[in-house]
């Protein structure tokens, strides 16, 4: 992606949310750090328990990587009623 057509893009969404993260490939990773930029402003909602497209290039990892590239100060769990900081 060009400069020029990135920098629009990140200006025009400067918030990602990102649903069944879980299932995302390399591909739609590379492209959600694009977007989100120097902001990081990514929400990723998924559960590593229900990775369920390996078969088209999902990986789980991607999931654990994405609190290091966008540093995520904290994750919750849909059975808990707290924060948990990682």
């Amino acid at each position: 992606m060009s400069g020029k057509w990135r920098e629009r893009y990140q200006h025009r969404y400067r918030y990602l949310l990102v649903d069944e993260y879980q299932d995302t490939n390399r591909p739609q990773y590379e492209l959600m750090k694009l977007l989100a930029g120097e902001r990081k402003n990514v929400c990723a909602v998924g559960d590593e328990d229900q990775s369920i497209y390996s078969w088209r290039g999902a990986d789980i990892a991607t999931f654990s990587s994405s609190r290091r590239t966008f540093q995520t100060p904290a994750s919750f769990a849909s059975n808990r009623t707290t924060a948990r900081r990682r």
